[in-house]
């Protein structure tokens, strides 16, 4: 919906430039209306780019801000982004002198850069859309940089002094150009200064335990600390929760329909046994119906290891979409004081590494296998970003010097760390799930008994 008022936008500047030349007879032929009609198209194609890939979810107000934190974007990721808001631009650009005549470098770049911002003005009310500063830059510089590649092209065509063509006024452009980057490089300086919790944080922050207990001086590894540096993801809240995906998930669970009613904020999807229910935050509710789990005739035996075996089973259909991890907890069901089944609590993975404190899943299962309810409150991820990690070992170096978090509640004397593991954690503000390393700690208190307790560094340096 959005795409397409944007799109109407385009079209209705385009008309009325055109009708702004027919009424000032300004047209000598039928070349000046092609220019235009071209120039909006790739304008168009611009905007239709923009909306197909996914940009990120994250505002970034400070230009440039990837050049800031290369070692996580990488250079490919800004090549992304100039072949995808630069280089439509430059093409435009290139017939802009067609289209505005009297066009100067820097209107071409200002004209650019508003352009591209009207156009997103309706992702931004309807789809919610990230304000990302460099978008509007790359498309104004875009745009400036295709009027310079048309003016050489004029002067190596029709063999013309390159200024005289297009410096007609060459000191008043040159002093505008200058107070343009001085004032350019005051509101970077001015962004970065009362910005400069987004440059040192940009996925927002992890809200650890603070423990007021001081660790032990003898702490001793029971592993080899790894002393290479690698890289992970940040992964970001997937809201799209479609039709064709909730049919997809609803297949996986064994509904057998095609039909997806949509109750206000919600989606549904039942057949004659069992229903999925979609809520607006993106989490999800399977649940049999018609159908009793447990029949007096049925003859069954509630093994807990059964269950997880089939459980693990189930949810190694993709069409899930959700990597299970370890099974955190399990409570017994009882019929007078029979057990007749559990409930069994997951947590979920990413890539292996598991998701602590959120995104897990509860799963009802009774009788002979049968699952009558299975509940994930927490919505589907998607990657957001690469980044660099520190090693096991600066992790280890951190946190052993009391530069981490730990879920200690009493006082120790010696600690050993058995293991260290990545993980993902939700950060407290923007929901984007960070890798964190976790260390499993024993400890040993003054009277000798055991302190099991948990470490936490954050990985992204």
């Amino acid at each position: 919906m959005a795409i397409f008022i944007s799109l109407s936008l385009v079209v209705i500047q385009c008309l009325l430039r055109l009708s702004h030349l027919k009424k000032n007879s300004d047209v000598k032929n039928l070349s000046r209306y092609i220019y235009i009609i071209l120039f909006f198209a790739i304008i168009c194609f611009a905007a239709i780019i923009k909306s197909t890939v996914g940009s990120s979810t994250v505002t970034a107000l400070v230009p440039f801000y990837k050049l800031f934190r290369l070692s996580e974007y990488g250079y490919m990721s800004i090549v992304d982004d100039l072949l995808i808001y630069l280089v439509p631009y430059l093409v435009a650009g290139l017939l802009i002198k067609n289209v505005f005549r009297g066009m100067s470098f820097q209107f071409a770049f200002i004209y650019g850069t508003i352009t591209a911002l009207i156009y997103d003005i309706p992702l931004f009310i309807i789809n919610g859309k990230a304000f990302i500063t460099d978008e509007y830059i790359y498309a104004g510089l875009g745009m400036m940089l295709g009027l310079c590649l048309y003016a050489y092209i004029s002067y190596l065509v029709k063999n013309k002094s390159f200024s005289k063509h297009f410096f007609k006024y060459k000191r008043k452009q040159a002093l505008t150009g200058l107070y343009i980057f001085i004032g350019f490089y005051m509101l970077v300086a001015l962004l970065l200064i009362f910005d400069s919790k987004e440059l040192s944080s940009s996925y927002g922050e992890i809200h650890f335990f603070k423990s007021s207990i001081p660790l032990p001086s003898n702490i001793e590894a029971e592993f080899i600390p790894d002393k290479e540096s690698g890289e992970a993801q940040v992964y970001c809240p997937d809201l799209d929760m479609n039709d064709s995906r909730i049919i997809t998930i609803a297949h996986a669970l064994g509904i057998e329909s095609d039909t997806v009613v949509k109750n206000e904020d919600n989606k549904s999807i039942v057949d004659n046994n069992s229903t999925l229910n979609i809520s607006a935050d993106g989490g999800w509710t399977y649940e049999l119906i018609n159908k009793n789990p447990i029949e007096s005739d049925d003859s069954y035996s509630v093994d807990l290891n059964e269950y997880e075996i089939y459980i693990k089973n189930l949810f190694s259909n993709k069409g899930l979409g959700i990597e299970l991890g370890n099974m955190d907890e399990s409570t017994p069901i009882y019929n007078d004081e029979t057990i007749i089944g559990y409930d069994l609590y997951y947590s979920t993975m990413i890539d292996s590494s598991p998701i602590r404190n959120s995104n897990g899943i509860v799963i009802s299962i009774r009788g002979n296998k049968t699952i009558t309810k299975i509940r994930k409150s927490d919505c589907y991820i998607k990657k957001l970003a690469d980044v660099k990690i520190i090693s096991q070992y600066e992790a280890y170096s951190k946190f052993i010097s009391g530069n981490g978090a730990y879920t200690l509640f009493k006082g120790i004397t010696s600690a050993k760390i058995s293991s260290c593991t990545l993980c993902y954690m939700a950060d407290a503000s923007m929901g984007n799930y960070l890798p964190v390393w976790v260390f499993t700690c024993v400890g040993t208190d003054e009277e000798g008994n055991t302190v099991n307790f948990t470490g936490y560094v954050e990985a992204i340096g």
